[in-house]
């Protein structure tokens, strides 16, 4: 008898399935976008307060709702923007968003002054046309102009800021407990 081999247990696999052919197979249908801006935005220019000039600004949802102004962060007003601010327009019973194109036509330094100034105009246009009671939410840059804009304007009834903080230069209190912001 011949010795055996280490490998004598070993069983050959059965040759593999063939492969249907590409052709065969049905191509499927074009996925939908994850996000798509569907929402008829309205785009109009919002009067600048004094020593700030007039800016783009769009608007989105049920006019005597309350407000929300949705701020953006340093790229602009983008599709990314716009569809946070159509998922928060259709949160509970409905809510006006508001985005103010901040950085749009400005010319010259970014101020930090002449920005709050539109963050404000925002909240005041909301307030008149038909919104009780006006929140601020912002992402990044547009995070920290939400917090700042609790501080400079009592007026404002709920800020919610995402990944951003407003820097120490100007001399702002803030602290942070869990996840929640409080100025002053």
């Amino acid at each position: 008898m011949a010795p055996k081999s280490p490998f004598h247990r070993v069983r050959l696999l059965p040759p593999p399935l063939e492969m249907a052919k590409p052709a065969s197979i049905a191509p499927s249908p074009p996925s939908p976008p994850r996000f798509s801006t569907v929402a008829p935005f309205t785009k109009f220019r919002i009067q600048g307060r004094p020593g700030r000039k007039d800016f783009d600004a769009y608007v989105f949802g049920n006019h005597n709702a309350p407000g929300i102004v949705v701020l953006h962060d340093s790229l602009g007003v983008d599709d990314h923007v716009k569809n946070h601010a159509l998922k928060i327009s259709q949160l509970g019973n409905g809510f006006k968003v508001l985005i103010p194109d901040l950085y749009g036509d400005y010319e010259g330094e970014y101020n930090g002054v002449d920005t709050m100034k539109g963050v404000y105009s925002a909240i005041l246009w909301l307030r008149a046309n038909g919104s009780d009671k006006v929140g601020v939410t912002g992402f990044s840059k547009g995070a920290a102009l939400a917090i700042y804009s609790s501080y400079f304007q009592p007026s404002v009834d709920a800020v919610v800021a995402f990944y951003g903080t407003p820097p120490c230069m100007l001399g702002i209190p803030v602290s942070c407990s869990g996840s929640f912001w409080r100025t002053g």
